[in-house]
This record gives structure tokens, sequence and C-alpha cells, in this order.
């Protein structure tokens, strides 16, 4: 891969991972007013799940950054143990979402007032278009797989 390449792969791979992590931030600094204020009727588990997660996913995207760059400097395939941490951090990923949206739609209903912020409805629909995003792929992994199954016995 040439230098011109490499720089590119790169600033790109810094610009995708920087809309995940302005919005993770956004949303941990929401949920640490709610927390500053003692906004009791946010007071929950999944508040603590939450913002325990948004600290392990943007550690997650920087050891992912830094691995990433490094392969296309020094022109390596990815760590096989990076991919099962990814496999791992997918699964926490979904499970956040899930959470997230439950949460959120739990503190509309509960008209907690403390809790309102343009920063959660970002970090609401967010979710909502990231869960769907997931389970378009889901779909389109189980057709491959099926896809695979039906070629493979010809």
């Amino acid at each position: 891969m040439s230098a011109i390449s490499q720089i590119g792969t790169i600033l790109l791979l810094i610009i995708a991972s920087s809309v995940p992590v302005v919005i993770s931030i956004l949303f941990l600094q929401w949920i640490l007013k709610m927390e500053n204020i003692k906004c009791s009727c946010s007071v929950d588990w999944k508040r603590e799940y939450i913002k325990h997660y948004i600290f392990l996913y943007l550690f997650a995207l920087g050891v992912n950054l830094l691995s990433n760059i490094y392969n296309i400097i020094n022109n390596k395939n990815p760590n096989v143990l990076l991919h099962y941490f990814n496999v791992l951090m997918g699964l926490l990923t979904i499970i956040n979402i899930i959470i997230s949206i439950i949460y959120i739609n739990e503190l509309k209903n509960n008209r907690c007032l403390c809790s309102e912020d343009i920063r959660r409805e970002i970090y609401y629909y967010f979710n909502i278009i990231e869960l769907s995003i997931q389970i378009f792929l889901i779909f389109i992994m189980f057709i491959f797989m099926i896809m695979l199954f039906i070629l493979g016995r010809k």
C-alpha cells in the first residue's frame, strides 16, 4: 500500500470513528448531568450500565483505531484476539442499544423532567437507527448462510 493510500485510509478511519465518539461523549455528559443534579427519576441500574458501557466503548474504539493504524502502517493483518474482542463488543453494543431505548422510553413515559435534554433525543434516535442497521445486517448474514448451505448441497 502506498504512503498516500495509507494516509487516506487512516484519515477515513479517524473520521468514521469520530461520529460514534462524539455521540457517546454527548450521551455520557447527559448521564453525568443527571447524576450531578441528583435527578431522582433517572436513578436506575440501566443508567449505571449505560455509563459503564460508554467508558468501555470509548476504550474499545481507541484500541481498535490504534490497532488498525498500526496494521496499516506496518502492512499487517488484524490480530485474532482483537477480532474476538470486537465480537464481544458487538454483543455488548446490541445489549446497550436495547437497554438505552428501554431506559429512555421509561424516562419519557414517567415524565422525568430533569432528564429532558436534546442529547437524550439524539441518543434515542441514534440507537433506533443503529438497532435497525444491526437487525438488517443479521438478516443479510442469515440469508447469506442459507445461500451457502443451499449452494453447498449441490
